[in-house]
């Protein structure tokens, strides 16, 4: 998640929005994480330890194939293309910096 998604933030969201999007990654991550443990918590109180393992290991396993078909599907996009130097001038919002 850190590498590949500061990464994937660093690139894509605009300056002025990064760190609401680092914030909502972070969110989503801990929430996520704080879903999956209060579940399995529960679990072996309401059905057994061993019910619950088994529960827990089909979860993350359905969380893992869903994250690599994600991975999958968005690598198999179409290759970005180098911004032309003209739209980069335009990018700029007027501002007189050299662009390189």
């Amino acid at each position: 998640m850190y590498l590949g998604g500061l990464s994937l933030i660093k690139t894509n969201a605009p300056a002025h929005h990064r760190g609401g999007v680092l914030s909502a990654l972070y969110f989503a991550a801990f929430a996520m994480q704080a879903l999956i443990v209060s579940l399995l918590g529960v679990a072996p109180t309401a059905w057994g330890l061993r019910v619950a393992v088994d529960l827990g290991a089909i979860a993350i396993a359905l969380l893992s194939v869903s994250a690599i078909s994600l991975a999958i599907s968005i690598g198999r996009g179409s290759p970005r293309q180098p911004i032309p130097q003209t739209c980069r001038r335009s990018l700029l919002n007027g501002h007189d910096a050299e662009v390189s």
